[in-house]
């Protein structure tokens, strides 16, 4: 992981830069993702294991749910943790505020 400087701020990028968002509709601590299937396509999981260098400050608690089918998903703060396939480059926030419930990680 690492921070990317964005038209919104400084925001939690993986180690491509590609900006990566919450979900509200995800129940923090609930070890379970709202966002399957088409929506998984749109918004792929942020898989685990990640690293942070000591450059960026993690934004939260980091922890692991399992997908169906064993795949391993990236928490921070309890909230699964995402990538928005409508940002083409690096530094783009495009999915930032859609549908009032996709959100970016400031840093």
């Amino acid at each position: 992981m690492k921070a990317e400087l964005t038209a919104v701020g400084k925001l939690l990028a993986n180690p491509h830069g590609m900006t990566v968002y919450y979900y509200s509709e995800d129940k923090p601590g609930s070890g379970v993702s709202t966002c399957t299937s088409a929506c998984a396509t749109a918004w792929p999981p942020v898989l685990a294991p990640v690293r942070f260098p000591a450059s960026v400050k993690q934004p939260g608690p980091l922890g692991v749910i399992i997908r169906p089918g064993g795949i391993r998903q990236l928490t921070i703060n309890g909230f699964p943790i995402y990538r928005y396939a409508g940002d083409k480059m690096p530094g783009q926030a495009t999915g930032n505020g859609l549908e009032g419930e996709w959100h970016v990680i400031k840093i």
